[in-house]
């Protein structure tokens, strides 16, 4: 029962007040009994092990207790538990060594018991008018709803309210989503409701309004749906890049969160919703949707183009810092914001400025952010290269001694196959993202292609090592580079007889 029982008892070493004439204190449990009971109330033990309570001492000041074999001292309140009992009576304490399965069994069986006679001896109380009846019901919440007590399931948490329910009509839309495994776009037919009378928020450009999404269950349904103002804005492009861009996010904070930061932080799910009704406007064809969070604690602690919140907080920071050091300096997510470190909306800069949408800014907008980070315990914690040398933010986030990985662990992990699509040997098929990551442009991609077709003469889009020596002839390639030459040897041979495919050639080959 521990402090579940508080009534007439007293802890060992610790003065009762105004004890009753003939009370006595069990030398067991240190439980003070009335007069009269030759037997603890509370474990049963005899009266002629006790302690007077005219000593003015609880528990093992006076006689001993007397332990029979296999029995054990509590080593947190000295209770005197029996052999078979794995846990304290008194302060639910393991026994001091682990448990066999026969002994879980034990433990069990002797909780509850346990449980069912101290449920009685509180109706006794109650009868008495020792406890009143609020106070029964609290202990007989605590011990049949956090002890288990057989036959009493334990109360379910429950599920916090929606933010907010519409009324609205239903209508059957196609949801779309960037399935970041395989790199793929899903979809599947859903029903939402939008609230297209009372927008959420609203900015110069785009309207967020509030949305149902009946697919989702609980307070997930709850969502927002984006679209532009501009009538004749057609967002397929610009709204599927976004989503990929957020899925690129989130496979980098993945990355973030392995070094173990004290804040981990993570980006939004997102996902395409396509009305196909008629009559429906171009610019509220194609919408962009994501789980809703509450916007009064919405902050944006960086831009594109250098802006930094002046609250200056670390976390936020140091992640586009790390986005930067952590893919080679191929891609820096910047625009952060969101509630707490929970993201959405960011912005990728690449190097050459390829890909991810207007918003990319390629190495200027790169160039702003480290002009005007200040790096933080956080960035020199995570062995981030500081981007200036005069330039460092003192406070903010504590990182303990030991707390992160350091550089080795984040620097080893980036790999430019797994931030790219399927790549077959097609004209025109990358994406100019995918493009910016391998370090290509469209035209040398096709030449690429071109050439692998050329040397695949069983046309299964692999080639065996004498194609693949024969093309590299074609394209001036340093043989003497033994290391290069190791490596196509050992991937060739993981593919066997049919030989390289074209991904895995042009990955190799890039150096990437």
């Amino acid at each position: 029962l521990g402090d579940k029982l508080c009534v007439h008892r007293v802890h060992a070493g610790h003065y009762a007040p105004n004890p009753t004439a003939g009370s006595w204190y069990c030398a067991a449990c240190t439980y003070q009994n009335p007069p009269g009971p030759s037997k603890c109330d509370m474990c049963g033990n005899s009266q002629t092990l006790g302690v007077a309570a005219e000593a003015g001492i609880a528990g093992h000041s006076g006689a001993a207790a007397v332990f029979a074999d296999g029995d054990w001292e509590c080593p947190v309140c000295t209770l005197k538990n029996a052999g078979p009992v794995q846990s304290c009576g008194a302060c639910r304490a393991k026994r001091p060594w682990g448990l066999d399965r026969e002994g879980q069994k034990r433990e069990i069986q002797a909780r509850q018991s346990e449980e069912q006679k101290a449920l009685q001896q509180l109706l006794k109380y109650q009868e008495t008018g020792v406890l009143t009846s609020p106070q029964m019901e609290r202990f007989r919440h605590v011990l049949q709803g956090n002890r288990g007590v057989p036959g009493r399931p334990k109360p379910r948490k429950q599920e916090e309210p929606p933010p907010f329910t519409l009324d609205g009509p239903r209508e059957v839309v196609t949801k779309q989503w960037f399935d970041w495994a395989t790199k793929k776009w899903m979809q599947q037919e859903v029903e939402v409701t939008i609230d297209w009378t009372n927008p959420l928020d609203q900015g110069n450009l785009r309207v967020c309004l509030r949305m149902v999404d009946y697919s989702r269950t609980g307070a997930q349904r709850c969502c927002v749906a984006k679209f532009t103002k501009q009538q004749n804005f057609d967002g397929n492009e610009q709204t599927y890049v976004d989503v990929e861009m957020q899925e690129h996010c989130r496979a980098i904070a993945a990355a973030f969160n392995e070094q173990n930061p004290p804040k981990p932080v993570s980006f939004l799910e997102a996902w395409v919703v396509r009305r196909s009704a008629r009559g429906v406007p171009v610019n509220q064809q194609v919408l962009g949707a994501e789980p809703y969070i509450n916007i009064k604690d919405y902050i944006k602690h960086n831009n594109n183009f250098g802006f930094v919140h002046p609250n200056q907080r670390c976390t936020p920071q140091a992640f586009s810092h790390f986005s930067w050091e952590f893919t080679g300096h191929r891609l820096m997510v910047v625009d952060i914001q969101g509630v707490g470190d929970v993201y959405t909306d960011p912005q990728i800069h690449t190097a050459d400025g390829e890909g991810f949408g207007q918003g990319n800014c390629g190495q200027e907008g790169i160039d702003k952010f480290l002009q005007t980070h200040r790096c933080s315990n956080l960035c020199r914690a995570m062995g981030l290269p500081r981007t200036s040398p005069n330039r460092i933010v003192e406070g903010g986030t504590h990182v303990p001694a030991g707390k992160l990985k350091g550089r080795p662990s984040w620097q080893e992990k980036f790999r430019v196959s797994d931030y790219i699509r399927a790549i077959e040997p097609e004209r025109d098929t990358l994406t100019p993202e995918d493009l910016s990551l391998l370090g290509m442009s469209e035209s040398e991609f096709n030449d690429m292609v071109d050439l692998f077709n050329r040397h695949d003469r069983s046309r299964n889009k692999r080639l065996t090592m004498a194609e693949a020596m024969s093309m590299l002839e074609v394209l001036r390639f340093d043989f003497e580079r033994d290391d290069n030459m190791r490596y196509l040897m050992r991937i060739i041979s993981q593919h066997g007889e049919p030989g390289i495919p074209f991904r895995d050639f042009l990955l190799w080959y890039k150096g990437v």
